[in-house]
């Protein structure tokens, strides 16, 4: 694989009164692969899947960072639950290109507590 994905897990963590969800993706470039990179995040909702955010992540100087938040994601799956009494484990895709052509995709599935 050209490009290492680490994710860092869900940081949920109080600010005040309120709670904040937010993951870290971490991305590591191989020996072949330090480049900017086009990242694409989307997470699954109730409704469907979003695409929630986009990014060019330079490799060239070593590990890029994206930071995602998921309080509305949180929300959704809560009113979800409210509505209907059932809910789902989210989801969230990471997807992206170089420009020489290097793809990549990967998945996991946070747990917001």
């Amino acid at each position: 694989m050209f490009l290492m994905l680490a994710v860092i897990g869900v940081l949920g963590y109080f600010v005040g009164d309120f709670a904040r969800y937010q993951v870290k993706l971490v991305f590591r470039p191989s020996d072949e692969c330090r480049e900017k990179v086009y990242v694409y995040v989307s997470l699954m909702y109730p409704e469907g899947l979003k695409q929630i955010s986009k990014a060019a992540i330079d490799l060239s100087k070593g590990k890029g960072e994206l930071l995602i938040d998921l309080r509305d994601l949180k929300k959704a799956w809560d009113e979800e639950y409210r509505k209907t009494g059932t809910h789902a484990e989210p989801l969230i895709i990471i997807s992206g290109h170089t420009r020489s052509g290097r793809v990549f995709c990967s998945w996991c599935k946070p747990v917001l507590g």
